[in-house]
C-alpha cells in the first residue's frame, strides 16, 4: 500500500512496505545508509524476523526461526525518549527576542524588532493554530530521527492552515545552502514502494514502483510513479497535477538529525547502537523459550506403565475419559518443576536491564514513586536519561524546532504579502511587524529561542521555596524584578515576563484625579445667588 499524506496530497511508504522490503532483504539501487536505516526501522516495528521460519517449524535451528514472543524494546525506548523530551509540561515556550531598543536606539543582529513587536511575535508563534502543527511534526520527526538518524520536516500551507509532513531521512538527499547556515537549497526524495495493480479477471498483482519528489526554493516537483526494473534506471516524467510552484524564496524544509558529530554530517549518530540488536534478539528468543517451557509445565504429560502393546494407541488424553489399567500397571504425570523457566526469567531481567542501561533510558515503577517527591530527586534517579534527553533537546529543539518556526514565519509573511488567506489569529499584525523590521538586503530571521521547562515538575514545597528566594533577592536589591520573574515564570506559566511586568506596572498605577479649579487673584468672582426654597402646595381638605 502507498499512504497519502496531508500537506500536498503526496505519498509516503506504508508500514507494510517495510515488511515486504525486509522479506526480500534488499531492493534495487539501495545504499548501505538505506539498508542500515531499514534494519533499524525493522527492529522498531518488530519486523526483523519476517524472513525466518515460523517458531513451530521442526528440524530448524533456533536462530533460523521467528521468535514466538517479540518484546517491543526498541519502540518502547523511542517513545520513552520522545515523551521525556516533549510531552506534557515539558514542551518549551517559543520566544522571539527584541533586537532594537527604541529608547537608546541601540540595535542587535537581526531584524529591527522592539520590545512591543517581539512580544507580539511571541504571542503569535504560541497561538495553537501556529504551534500545534509544528509540535506534532517535531515529535514525529523525533521518533523517525531516533530510529533512522535523520528526518526531513516539510512545511507548507493548505486551505489557509499550516501543514507539516515528516519524511524518513533514509529516503532523502539534502543539499545545504552555502549562504544560509543550516538551511537547505533543495531536498530530493526517492524510494521504492509496492502497489497492487489489476491483472484481469478481478484479481490484482503486487508490483514495485519508484517515487520521486524534489523541493527547491521555487518549486515542489513530484514525478509520475515508474515501475521498478532490475538494472534499468527510471525515466522520470513530471506529474503536473501534483507539482506546485510555491516561489517562497526558500526551501521550506528543516533537516533534523540526532547527535550529529559535525555540521557537515548528513545523518546523526544512532541513539540505539546497532550492536544492541543481538541483545534484543537474545531477549526475544529467551522469552519464547520460557513461554514454551511454561506451556509444557502447565500441561503435564500423562504416562502409563505396564500397558499392553495393543493398548498403547489409546494414550491420547481427553477431558472426562477414564483409563482402565491392566494388572500391575501404574499411572503418573511427567511434570516440569519450573526451574528452567525461573532461570530464564532471571536471565531476561538481567538482559533487559543491560539494554536500558546501554541506551540510557530509565523506566520507573509508578508505585515505587509516591508522595510529594522533589523534582531534584527525580532528576538524580533519571540521571542518564536526563543527560541524553538534554543533548537531544539541543538538536531537536534549539536547532530543528527553532528553524521550523523561522521557516513558517517567513512563509506566512510571503503568503500574507500575496494576499492569500492564512487562518491564524493575529497573522496580519505579526506579518507586518516582521516584514517592516527587515533591513535592506537578504531576509533576516528573528531571534527565536526556546524556554525549556524542567524535566520534572517541581513539588509545591519547591515552588514555595523558589518564590521566597526570588522575593528575598528582590527585596535585598540583589536582582531586578525582571530577573526574578524569569526565574519563576514556569510556575505561573508566564509566556513573556517583560510584557507581564509592564502589565503589572499599568495595573498598579493610581488613576490621576484632576485638582479643583483655583480662582485667579485678579479675577472677580460673582457670588452665587441663593437658591429659592422649594415650596410645596397642599390641597385643602
Amino acid at each position: 500500500m502507498h499512504n497519502p499524506t496531508d500537506p500536498y496530497g503526496y505519498s509516503s511508504p506504508a508500514v507494510s512496505d517495510l515488511h515486504h522490503f525486509y522479506g526480500r532483504n534488499a531492493t534495487f539501487g539501495t545504499t548501505s545508509r538505506y539498508r542500515e536505516a531499514t534494519l533499524a526501522e525493522a527492529y522498531y516495528l518488530g519486523l526483523q524476523y519476517e524472513h525466518l521460519k515460523p517458531w513451530n517449524t521442526k528440524g530448524v535451528a533456533l536462530e533460523s526461526k521467528k521468535p514466538k514472543i517479540i518484546e517491543p524494546l526498541y519502540k518502547r525506548t523511542v517513545h520513552a525518549l520522545d515523551d521525556f523530551i516533549w510531552s506534557g509540561h515539558r514542551f518549551p515556550r517559543v520566544v522571539v527576542s527584541p533586537t532594537w531598543n527604541s529608547e537608546t536606539n541601540e540595535s542587535d543582529i537581526g531584524p529591527a524588532l522592539d520590545l512591543a513587536e517581539s512580544s507580539l511575535l511571541t504571542r503569535f508563534v504560541n497561538e495553537p493554530s501556529f504551534i500545534t502543527p509544528l509540535r506534532q511534526a517535531i515529535r514525529e520527526a523525533t521518533r523517525k530521527a531516533i530510529v533512522c538518524r535523520s528526518a526531513a520536516l516539510i512545511i507548507g500551507a493548505r486551505a489557509g492552515h499550516l501543514r507539516c509532513q515528516v519524511e524518513n531521512g533514509k529516503h532523502c538527499t539534502p543539499t545545504f545552502s552555502k549562504t544560509a547556515h543550516g538551511m537547505l537549497e533543495s531536498l530530493e526524495i526517492v524510494y521504492q514502494f509496492q502497489r497492487e495493480d489489476p491483472s484481469g479477471g478481478g484479481s490484482t498483482r503486487t508490483r514495485w514502483y519508484w517515487y520521486r519528489r524534489t523541493i527547491t526554493t521555487t518549486t515542489d516537483t513530484v514525478y509520475k510513479e515508474e515501475p521498478v526494473f532490475a538494472g534499468k534506471s527510471p525515466e522520470w516524467i513530471v506529474d503536473p497535477d501534483k507539482t506546485v510552484a510555491h516561489n517562497l524564496g526558500i526551501c521550506p524544509v528543516v533537516w533534523v538529525r540526532t547527535l550529529p558529530e559535525s555540521e557537515d554530517a548528513v545523518d546523526g549518530v544512532p541513539v540505539i547502537d546497532p550492536q544492541l540488536y543481538s541483545l534484543i534478539d537474545a531477549i526475544n528468543y529467551t522469552l519464547s523459550q520460557r513461554n514454551r517451557a511454561v506451556q509444557y509445565g502447565g500441561d503435564p504429560q500423562p504416562i502409563r506403565t505396564g500397558v499392553d502393546e495393543a493398548d498403547r494407541a489409546n494414550l491420547n488424553k481427553e477431558p472426562g475419559s477414564i483409563w482402565d489399567l491392566p494388572q500391575g500397571g501404574s499411572f503418573q504425570f511427567a511434570e516440569i518443576q519450573g526451574a528452567g523457566a525461573e532461570r530464564a526469567s532471571s536471565h531476561i531481567q538481567d538482559l533487559t536491564q543491560r539494554f536500558y542501561s546501554a541506551v540510557r533510558v530509565v523506566l520507573m515503577d509508578p508505585q515505587a514513586l509516591s508522595g510529594d517527591i522533589s523534582g531534584r530527586v527525580l532528576e538524580l534517579i533519571h540521571g542518564p536519561m536526563v543527560g541524553l534527553a538534554g543533548s537531544l533537546r539541543e538538536d531537536l529543539g534549539d536547532v530543528a524546532l527553532c528553524r521550523a518556526v523561522c521557516v513558517a514565519l517567513r512563509m506566512i509573511c510571503t503568503l500574507n504579502a500575496r494576499g492569500e488567506t492564512v487562518m491564524i489569529p493575529g497573522v496580519k499584525r505579526a506579518a507586518q511587524a516582521l516584514t517592516t523590521s527587515q533591513t535592506a538586503g537578504m531576509w533576516l530571521d528573528p531571534p527565536v529561542s526556546l524556554q525549556w521547562r524542567p524535566f520534572f515538575a517541581p513539588s509545591v514545597t519547591e515552588q514555595q521555596q523558589r518564590l521566597s528566594l526570588a522575593n528575598e533577592a528582590v527585596s535585598s536589591k540583589l536582582i531586578t524584578k525582571e530577573t526574578a520573574l524569569n526565574s519563576v515564570a514556569d510556575i505561573f506559566n508566564i509566556l513573556d515576563p517583560r510584557a507581564e511586568l509592564e502589565a503589572v506596572k499599568e495595573s498598579t498605577k493610581k488613576p490621576s484625579v484632576p485638582p479643583p479649579p483655583i480662582a485667579q487673584a485678579d479675577q472677580e468672582t460673582e457670588p452665587k445667588e441663593p437658591e429659592e426654597p422649594e415650596i410645596q402646595l397642599m390641597e385643602e381638605e
